[in-house]
């Protein structure tokens, strides 16, 4: 594998799929042939990888434009200090346009690694959309993290043989810590509850809005459920508060807005049911919904929306049901029948925990893009 530099404005301790997406496809290529180059973060607690990364102002505060203007004299002096052969383009803007010009003058090869979001929101603008096709079809290869980001790509007239689907992976494995389960069931008054959970970056798209809206028509069936929200922003969890006041469900709802996470891997072991009703608005959609495998792996049946990714994700009626996001009552229909009928709901949570054993696992996904940087 040629020396590689992963340039990217997303990467941990930033929480979310993107950003562990990257830091797993680090780990699994060999730590002397990847770099990183991110933002700096006071949270971060870099030293543990085998991996070295170097943090960065990529974003001036002063008053010019653009704002990613260092990144040009970050991504030269690195290239040029680690003798880099090629560059992994985390966001195709900002940071594509930057990778593109240099790799003009410095002659290396790029590849842009793509997410749903990024292809989609920079067609709003004439100029970036201009700019996002200029940056893909100059790159060497394209990634994509699921078919639906594929398709999105062809249809900008990138050439399908130019693009790889690099599926994400579990990032929480099972099994989960005892004592962290125990501390979690005294915390939140768990004992004898049904629990169906969201995990993720929570904002409006997810559909923790509607798994709340369904709530007064689950209870009526299941009296002693209650859903937990993992993760978010903290804007959106206060109208998720005010929501579930209105639907005088707040007595249902637990926020766990910065769970750790062994607490995270503590809810996927004691839930009984994922659940994320995901819908597209405008440009923002669920690009794959690497959440739904991860609850698989634990052996819990998932309900999702029918939209973008996720349809990648569920293979429905197998490992689990794909609802309309916007129809409250196909919501709580899907909730009741798996929290009443114990045995589908074991055995769709068994089918997806084989489907991610076979399919998605890190070496195998990883091992496409390691083969491109042969």
């Amino acid at each position: 594998m040629r020396k590689t530099l992963l340039f990217t404005i997303d990467f941990p301790p930033n929480f979310g799929g993107v950003a562990n997406y990257y830091r797993k496809i680090c780990e699994y290529l060999p730590s002397d042939k990847i770099i990183v180059l991110t933002i700096k973060d006071i949270k971060a607690e870099d030293g543990e990888q085998s991996y070295k990364i170097y943090r960065k102002n990529l974003l001036t505060k002063l008053v010019i434009w653009p704002k990613w203007l260092p990144c040009f004299w970050y991504l030269y002096r690195i290239i040029k200090k680690e003798k880099i052969k090629t560059v992994l383009v985390g966001q195709v803007l900002p940071l594509g346009t930057v990778v593109m010009v240099l790799a003009k003058i410095m002659n290396f090869d790029y590849l842009v690694l793509t997410h749903s979001f990024d292809i989609l929101v920079a067609q709003k603008s004439k100029r970036k959309k201009y700019l996002l096709k200029k940056i893909l079809k100059n790159a060497k290869y394209i990634t994509s993290n699921s078919d639906f980001t594929k398709q999105e790509l062809i249809k900008l007239g990138i050439k399908e043989n130019k693009i790889t689907t690099i599926y994400p992976c579990p990032y929480f494995k099972p099994p989960a810590d005892k004592k962290t389960k125990n501390d979690l069931i005294k915390r939140y008054n768990l004992k004898n509850k049904k629990i169906i959970f969201t995990v993720g970056r929570m904002v409006e798209r997810k559909g923790a809005d509607m798994v709340i809206k369904s709530i007064p028509k689950i209870k009526k069936e299941i009296a002693n459920i209650v859903y937990i929200i993992a993760g978010g922003d903290a804007s959106y969890k206060k109208k998720l508060r005010e929501l579930s006041e209105k639907f005088s469900v707040n007595d249902k709802v637990i926020f766990m807005p910065n769970a750790k996470d062994e607490e995270i891997k503590a809810l996927y072991d004691l839930g009984d049911l994922f659940i994320m009703p995901c819908r597209q608005m405008n440009e923002d959609v669920e690009g794959f919904g690497i959440v739904f495998l991860e609850a698989n792996f634990f052996n819990k049946p998932v309900i999702g929306g029918k939209s973008g990714g996720a349809i990648e994700a569920i293979v429905n009626n197998k490992t689990g049901l794909l609802v309309n996001p916007l129809n409250l009552n196909e919501i709580s229909r899907a909730v009741i029948k798996l929290l009443k009928d114990k045995n589908l709901a074991e055995k769709l949570g068994a089918n997806g925990r084989q489907r991610v054993e076979q399919e998605f696992n890190w070496k195998k996904q990883t091992g496409k893009l390691k083969k491109l940087l042969e």
